[in-house]
């Protein structure tokens, strides 16, 4: 009669235990939409180191729960900036006052990361408002830029090149899962990424066939508004 007592409860206890499991909300998504640069990295103060224009990201997040409300998971994956050549272009048109033509050639900014965190959860009836709050590592590739000026005649060429750098970035925003059927949900997502890489510039000048050579270290903050939807599957 014990044996069949220990039996029952702990039968009990499974099922209410999986019962607890399957209502946490852990999940994995698909994440894409438009990264917005705010801030000092829309409108930096140093042609060395270039504005950055709307761009792109994409990544994949998943978190498991330990109750229906916390959850603990990862978000990983990168967001691009391309540069902002008219920028550039009135920049060095202040700087070289007689030039006839300014042309740029540039690459655009890459920002890749891995974040991990803490993630809170409140339920709406079948919708679920996600809120998180990651740290982690962001990688920035500072883009090749190339400027061709042309100063009566004269051409002259300036090079910015590429370099990395890596950084420690914070990573929070809101998430709101909305159900389609079953398991998948269409999530919309708002989330900011703030790192404070330092750069070792370096500045390559031609003109007239002669070369100079600029090198610089230039701490720089580059911060993001990421909006975009995806396609959030619960475990």
């Amino acid at each position: 009669m014990r044996i069949l007592f220990v039996l029952l409860i702990a039968l009990f206890t499974t099922k209410t235990a999986f019962t607890q499991v399957k209502k946490n909300p852990h999940f994995f998504s698909l994440n894409a939409g438009a990264s917005i640069p705010v801030g000092e990295y829309s409108n930096l103060d140093t042609a060395l180191i270039s504005s950055a224009n709307l761009g792109k990201y994409f990544g994949f997040e998943g978190a498991l729960y330990v109750t229906r409300f916390l959850g603990f998971g990862i978000n990983v994956g990168a967001y691009m900036n391309p540069v902002d050549e008219d920028d550039l272009i009135e920049r060095y048109t202040e700087q070289f006052t007689n030039s006839k033509n300014i042309s740029i050639n540039a690459d655009e900014w890459l920002n890749g990361y891995a974040m991990a965190g803490m993630y809170l959860t409140i339920p709406i009836k079948k919708i679920r408002l996600d809120f998180k709050f990651l740290g982690g590592a962001v990688n920035s590739d500072k883009p090749l830029v190339e400027v061709d000026i042309d100063e009566r005649g004269n051409q002259s060429v300036i090079i910015n090149k590429s370099t990395d750098a890596m950084a420690f970035g914070i990573n929070y925003g809101a998430h709101l899962r909305l159900p389609i059927v079953s398991k998948l949900y269409l999530r919309l997502n708002a989330e900011t990424f703030t790192s404070l890489p330092e750069f070792k510039s370096q500045t390559e000048s031609i003109i007239n066939n002669s070369s100079s050579i600029t090198k610089r270290t230039v701490e720089q903050t580059i911060s993001v508004l990421n909006l975009g939807v995806g396609l959030t599957f619960s475990l």
